[in-house]
C-alpha cells in the first residue's frame, strides 16, 4: 500500500472520513509532498511548546505535520480563536477557514478571530499544523468572550515561546480579570517565581468613558485594540494601578462587529508573591458616592490620567482634602506643573448650598456643569466660595485644578445654608455678630411668613 496510503488507512480508523478529505483537500500531503503527522487525543484546547524536539516517538523533529480535532457542543454566543504557531497553521469552523497562517512560514506568531456562534449544538472545528525546521510550537484555543486565555513564559520578559496556557473564567460580574498566585506558580508544576503572562480576551464594550484598573505583585502592562494603554513594568508588592480611557465603536467592520475590542495584560512577577487583577469599569459608576481623582503630568488637563479612588478603588477617598506640600500626587506626575480633575456624584437635598474652597493654586468648581466657583490663577491659598441652588436628589460635582510651583494643596467643603422659618407679622432682628438660637453666625437663611387679612388701600413695604 506505500507509506501515504498506510498513513490515510490509519486516520480514516481513528477520526474518520470526514477529516480525511479536510486533510487531503488541505495539502497537509499529497503525491509531491509527504511527511509523518501527530493525530492527539480529541481536545478543545491546544497546547503544545516542543521546543527543537517533536512530539512522540517516530515523529521527527522537523518537517512534520499535525491535525487537531477541536469539535464539540458549543453553546450559542460569541467566541474568539487564537493561534500561535511556528511554523504553519491554519483552523476551520464548520468547513470554514476562519484562520490561514498555510503560504509562507510564520516563526512564534499569533493569529485571531472572531466567531459569532448562532447556533448552539455540535460543531466542526479542527486545527492543522506544519512544523518546517527549528522549534516547534502550537498553541490553538477557542474562548468564549470575556474569558481570558493566559499564555505562561518561564522569564519574566515575556521571551521565547509560551510554555505553558490556560483558559480562565471571568471573575464575578464585573468580569474580571484575577489569579492569585501566593507564592506558587501559574499551573501545577511550574516555577514559582521569575515567570511572566500574557491574557488575552475579546469583549463586547459600548462606547464611553471608562476606567482601566489593574492591581498587581510585580510588572503589568495593559493593551486596548494593539495601543498601550497602561504601563507599570516595575517590581513593586501589591499596588493600584488605573488609567482614564475614551472607548469609540471600532471603523470599517461589520455593525455587529463595531463595539468588540481586543484586551492584553502583560503581567511578571519576580519574586515571592504574586496577583494580576484587572477591571474596565464605567466611569459614571465609579463617582457614586466616592471622588475619583484625575492626575495629568501637564498643567491644561490633557492626554490620558493617572486615576486614584472611584468606587471600586482600594484607593477611596471620600473628602477632597489632599496637602501634597512640595510633592507629588502620584508617582508619575511631576511635582510642579500639574493639573487635576475631581468628580463625585452625590444625593443632596433641596436647598442653596455654599461650597468654599481653599487651595495653591488654580481652581474651578461646578455642580452639574454650573461654574461656581473660577479661580483658575495662581494663588496662595486664600479662601474662596460661591452659593448654588439645588433641587433634591443626584447630582454631580467637579473640581478642576492645577499646581504651578512651589507648594500644592487643595480642601474643598460644602453644606446647605440652614433656613429659619417664623410666621411673624413684624420682622425686627438685629442678631449682630450673632445668630437665632442653634444656627451658625454666618451662612444662614430666614423665610418669615407675614401673610394675614389686609385692608383694601395703599401700602409700602
Amino acid at each position: 500500500m506505500g507509506l501515504i496510503g498506510k498513513l490515510y488507512q490509519n486516520l480514516i480508523r481513528s477520526i474518520g472520513c470526514t477529516v480525511l478529505i479536510g486533510l487531503l483537500s488541505s495539502g497537509v500531503a499529497s503525491a509531491n509532498e509527504s511527511y509523518p503527522v501527530f493525530t492527539p487525543t480529541h481536545g478543545s484546547n491546544v497546547h503544545y511548546n516542543w521546543g527543537a524536539g517533536s512530539p512522540e516517538k517516530g515523529i521527527p523533529n522537523d518537517n512534520f505535520g499535525a491535525i487537531f480535532n477541536q469539535s464539540g457542543f458549543y453553546s450559542k454566543g460569541d467566541y474568539f480563536i487564537q493561534t500561535f504557531a511556528d511554523d504553519k497553521v491554519k483552523v476551520s469552523i464548520n468547513g470554514n477557514k476562519i484562520i490561514d497562517r498555510w503560504n509562507e512560514n510564520y516563526w512564534g506568531t499569533k493569529a485571531r478571530a472572531i466567531w459569532l456562534n448562532d447556533k448552539e449544538g455540535q460543531h466542526t472545528i479542527e486545527t492543522e499544523y506544519y512544523e518546517k525546521v527549528g522549534d516547534a510550537a502550537i498553541f490553538s484555543d477557542i474562548v468564549p468572550f470575556d474569558s481570558w486565555l493566559a499564555y505562561y513564559y518561564e522569564n519574566n520578559n515575556l521571551a521565547g515561546y509560551p510554555t505553558a496556557a490556560k483558559v480562565i473564567s471571568p471573575d464575578g460580574t464585573q468580569k474580571n480579570l484575577q489569579e492569585d498566585f501566593g507564592a506558587n506558580g501559574p499551573v501545577p508544576g511550574y516555577k514559582k517565581d521569575n515567570f511572566s503572562a500574557r491574557y488575552t480576551t475579546a469583549t463586547r464594550i459600548p462606547a464611553g468613558e471608562y476606567i482601566l484598573r489593574t492591581k498587581a505583585d510585580d510588572g503589568v502592562r495593559v493593551y486596548l485594540d494593539g495601543k498601550l494603554v497602561l504601563d507599570r513594568w516595575t517590581n513593586s508588592p501589591l499596588r493600584e494601578d488605573a488609567t482614564k480611557i475614551q472607548i469609540g465603536d471600532r471603523s470599517g467592520v461589520n455593525a455587529v462587529e463595531k463595539d468588540i475590542h481586543w484586551i492584553d495584560v502583560e503581567y511578571y512577577d519576580a519574586a515571592e508573591l504574586g496577583k494580576i487583577d484587572f477591571s474596565i469599569l464605567p466611569f459614571e459608576g465609579e463617582v457614586e458616592n466616592s471622588w475619583v481623582g484625575e492626575y495629568y503630568p501637564n498643567i491644561s488637563l490633557s492626554g490620558n490620567p493617572f486615576i486614584v479612588g472611584g468606587e471600586n478603588s482600594t484607593t477611596k477617598f471620600s473628602n477632597l482634602n489632599l496637602d501634597w506640600k512640595s510633592g507629588s500626587p502620584h508617582s508619575s506626575i511631576p511635582s510642579d506643573q500639574f493639573s487635576a480633575r475631581f468628580t463625585k456624584k452625590e444625593n443632596l437635598e433641596a436647598g442653596l448650598y455654599i461650597f468654599e474652597v481653599n487651595s495653591d493654586d488654580g481652581i474651578r468648581v461646578w455642580v452639574d456643569d454650573e461654574l461656581v466657583i473660577d479661580s483658575w490663577v495662581g494663588s496662595n491659598g486664600l479662601p474662596k466660595s460661591g452659593k448654588v441652588s439645588l433641587e433634591g436628589g443626584q447630582h454631580t460635582i467637579k473640581v478642576e485644578y492645577f499646581e504651578g510651583i512651589g507648594d500644592a494643596h487643595i480642601k474643598l467643603n460644602y453644606r446647605k445654608i440652614p433656613s429659619i422659618t417664623k410666621a411673624d407679622q413684624d420682622v425686627h432682628y438685629n442678631w449682630g455678630y450673632g445668630s437665632p438660637v442653634g444656627f451658625p453666625n454666618d451662612y444662614f437663611m430666614g423665610v418669615f411668613d407675614q401673610s394675614r387679612h389686609f385692608a383694601r388701600g395703599d401700602y409700602f413695604v
